[in-house]
């Protein structure tokens, strides 16, 4: 007898918005408040019914210039690892060093024995506004950091009111994505890596359907459409103005998309639920200290989770094009696999330390505002064989669009890819069609077999025997240049003059 192939029934992963009744999985809950020097902690692991109903705090002194020194120190390093594309060991110990430091200055013994006995695998941090600047997710327990140990989110306590409302996906319907990469048509790596990411996904249009926008992207632009889609990733230069930091914004065509601009537009359509914002901060990075680099960065966070966004990732620190474009192409893999958008982020810095070394730094940069228990899209129903003589086509017809994505590399996308797509209305460019992809297909198959054809021609007029010497005899004062084609040569050509003939009278 054969296999019977059958989807098995999981518990569902739906989107937002889909009304399924899914208990959260158990999460480790960090709650810390600032009253100036002291800190109040809570550290509470959350059981199969909640939450308790009565908490304990611990509080906690601090010395802020220490603090601030440390996350200083940690600052400049993955600034001048990043830059100069450093993957040492040296590096790695530091941060190590730094990450420890920091993780006995913040915590009272009993939250780091908390930290260091809990099996969870999701952090819920919860902090105040003022400590933002803190790189929590550099923090070491001794035996990890915080951010690959644990799916961790930030989750920031403001006095401002949200403006707007949460997006409502529609849970029969693909997700819908906008890709704004190279604004200005200055910073090609970023518009290679938005088509990546679109190309790399174009199978996986029953759950996320990408459009591009490239060039000439103004603000208005953005005002107009970035509340059409569910997901938007930008990949392009951030500005952070030192003067004005509520100023940090995304360099576009025609100047910045500031926080205010945000704040403007918030409280009318829904803003979408995840903003990955992959940006490389320019020139002005070195000069700028830990705070201001972390307060340009939460600027836009904050503008865009007061709108109503749910999630914000966005990078306290610029790293090399490739590694940034990896790590996005990592965290949409796992997040459209069905994993949460914290355990997609960890995955991705995990990713991305299986591609360097383990002693990479490159994965740090990156940060999540929001809740990481949230996933965004269904796990693929688990697929198993039965002894039966028939295979259920209709479960196949679902493994087969249950595959993970391909994940094309950057160097590779920039070796094949032009500007050429297709257009469609307010200039964005989305998935080819299917006539470009049957014809795609067609040409796969056809390019081997011509190239099997042309190096036979070659071998052929190559290998053509030598047949001797002809005497091709020409007027008298005249040239005629030997014409040769070597498929079908029969020796060498020897032009020689012809007497002439005498006219008979």
């Amino acid at each position: 007898m054969g296999n019977r192939l059958r989807v098995q029934q999981g518990r569902p992963r739906s989107a937002v918005g889909a009304g399924a009744l899914v208990r959260p999985e158990p999460t480790f809950l960090l709650e810390i408040h600032s009253f100036g020097p002291v800190l109040r902690v809570l550290a509470e692991e959350s059981g199969q019914r909640g939450w308790q109903t009565v908490r304990s705090y611990v509080q906690h002194e601090i010395r802020p210039s220490e603090v601030e020194r440390i996350s200083g120190e940690i600052s400049e390093l993955l600034d001048l690892s990043n830059r100069r594309g450093e993957y040492s060991g040296a590096s790695h110990a530091e941060l190590v060093r730094l990450g420890q430091r920091l993780f006995d200055e913040l915590f009272p013994s009993s939250v780091k024995s908390e930290l260091r006995r809990t099996q969870l695998r999701t952090l819920h941090l919860l902090i105040d506004d003022g400590l933002v600047t803190i790189p929590w997710e550099l923090l070491h327990d001794g035996d990890e950091f915080l951010g690959l140990r644990f799916a961790m989110g930030r989750l920031v306590r403001t006095e401002r009111a949200v403006l707007g409302r949460p997006r409502q996906m529609e849970p029969t319907k693909p997700a819908t994505m906008l890709v704004i990469c190279d604004p200005r048509d200055d910073l090609i790596a970023s518009y290679y890596e938005g088509v990546t990411i679109r190309d790399s996904f174009d199978d996986q249009q029953g759950q996320l359907r990408i459009d591009l926008k490239s060039d000439e992207v103004d603000s208005e632009f953005i005002k107009d459409h970035i509340r059409d889609y569910d997901l938007v990733h930008y990949a392009g230069h951030a500005d952070l103005d030192r003067q004005r930091l509520q100023n940090s914004g995304w360099r576009l065509s025609d100047g910045r998309l500031t926080m205010d601009d945000i704040v403007r537009i918030a409280g009318g359509p829904a803003f979408p639920s995840m903003i990955f914002a992959n940006a490389c901060q320019s020139g002005q990075v070195p000069t700028l200290g830990v705070c201001e680099k972390a307060f340009g960065i939460y600027s836009m966070a904050h503008a865009f989770l007061l709108g109503g966004v749910e999630h914000y990732i966005g990078a306290l620190w610029d790293i090399p094009d490739e590694s940034s474009s990896q790590f996005a192409l990592a965290f949409y893999r796992e997040l459209l696999a069905g994993e949460t958008i914290g355990e997609s982020l960890r995955r991705a810095r995990l990713a991305l330390n299986e591609h360097y070394g383990a002693e990479t730094v490159l994965w740090a940069s990156y940060v999540l505002y929001g809740d990481p228990g949230h996933p965004y899209f269904r796990v693929p129903d688990p697929i198993v064989l039965e002894p039966s003589g028939k295979i259920d086509a209709a479960a196949t017809r679902h493994a087969e669009s249950a595959r993970p994505a391909k994940v094309i590399p950057l160097r590779q996308a920039m070796r094949r890819k032009t500007r050429g797509a297709t257009t469609y209305d307010a200039g964005l460019v989305g998935p080819t069609s299917e006539w470009y992809n049957a014809i795609g297909r067609l040409l796969s198959v056809l390019l081997p077999v011509l190239s099997i054809l042309a190096l036979l021609f070659v071998l052929m007029a190559v290998t053509a025997p030598d047949r001797g010497t002809h005497v091709i005899p020409v007027e008298s004062g005249t040239y005629h240049p030997p014409i040769r084609h070597r498929l079908y040569d029969t020796g060498p050509i020897i032009v020689t003059p012809r007497t002439p003939r005498t006219p008979t009278q």
